[in-house]
C-alpha cells in the first residue's frame, strides 16, 4: 500500500502462469477495480529473447496502456520495502525537476537478504545528482528496474528502440535514455527488494547458470 497525496493506478499483466496467480490477480482486480487495471494475456503473446519466453510482451502492454504521467515497475518476485516510495521518488523529481529517480534496494535470493553494493559503488557521490561523464561505464546499472520511477515521456524513445524486443533486460535500454534526455536522481534509501526465485529466470541470469550471459555478452552485436 502506497501513501501518497495523488491518484496512481496499478496496471497487472497476467501470462496464464501455471500457478494460483491468475486466480490472486482477478481476486484484486474485482476487490480495488478502481485502481487495479488487469490485462489477461495467454502464453502465445510471450515475446521469445535469447533462446528464453520472457515477460516482454506483458510489461510493453502496460507500458502501452499506461495513463500516468510517471511509471514505475514492480515486476515478478520482487517488492517494495516502503509506503513511502512514490511519493519520495515524486518529490525529487518535483523539486529537481528530474526526469528519473532510481534508489538504492535489498536483494533477496531464496530465504537470505543482503543488501545492495550500490551504496558502496556510489560512495563518491555527495549529491543526488548522477553524472553519467564520471561513472563507470560497465556500472551503467545504477540500481535494479524496482527502483524506477521515470516520465512518461521516455517512453517514446522506448518504444522506438531497434532492441525494443531484443534486448535481455529494459534497464539496458532505459538508463541510457534516462541519461541522454535529462537528469537522473539517486536515493540513498533501500526502497524495494529484488528477489530472486530459484526457479526462476533471474536465478539463472544471477547465478550464471544456462546461456544467459553469453547471450547478454552478444545481444547488441549485428
Amino acid at each position: 500500500n502506497q501513501k501518497t497525496n495523488f491518484d496512481y493506478e496499478i496496471l497487472i499483466g497476467e501470462d496464464c502462469s501455471d500457478d494460483s496467480t491468475r486466480r490472486i490477480c482477478i481476486d484484486y482486480a474485482k476487490r480495488f477495480p478502481e485502481k487495479v487495471r488487469l490485462f489477461l494475456h495467454s502464453r502465445e503473446n510471450n515475446i521469445k529473447i535469447n533462446e528464453f519466453h520472457t515477460g516482454r510482451f506483458n510489461v510493453l502492454y502496460n507500458l502501452y496502456s499506461s495513463k500516468g504521467k510517471y511509471i514505475a515497475f514492480c515486476e515478478g518476485d520482487d517488492f517494495w520495502l516502503s509506503p513511502n516510495k512514490l511519493n519520495r521518488q515524486i518529490q525529487i523529481i518535483k523539486e529537481k525537476k528530474a526526469g528519473a529517480v532510481l534508489s538504492d534496494f535489498i536483494y533477496q535470493k531464496k530465504n537470505s537478504s543482503k543488501m545492495s553494493k550500490l551504496s558502496k559503488r556510489l560512495k563518491t557521490f555527495s549529491y543526488y545528482k548522477v553524472d553519467s561523464n564520471v561513472m563507470d561505464p560497465k556500472k551503467y546499472h545504477l540500481s535494479h528496474t524496482s527502483t524506477y520511477l521515470f516520465d512518461r515521456k521516455y517512453l517514446y524513445q522506448l518504444f522506438n528502440h531497434k532492441w525494443l524486443c531484443k534486448s535481455w533486460g529494459l534497464d539496458t535500454l532505459l538508463m541510457p535514455i534516462f541519461f541522454d534526455e535529462g537528469d537522473v536522481y539517486f536515493l540513498r534509501e533501500k526502497l524495494t527488494a529484488y528477489r530472486v526465485n530459484h526457479t526462476g529466470i533471474s536465478s539463472m541470469k544471477e547465478d550464471g547458470s544456462g546461456s544467459i550471459y553469453k547471450h547478454k555478452a552478444i545481444q547488441f552485436t549485428d
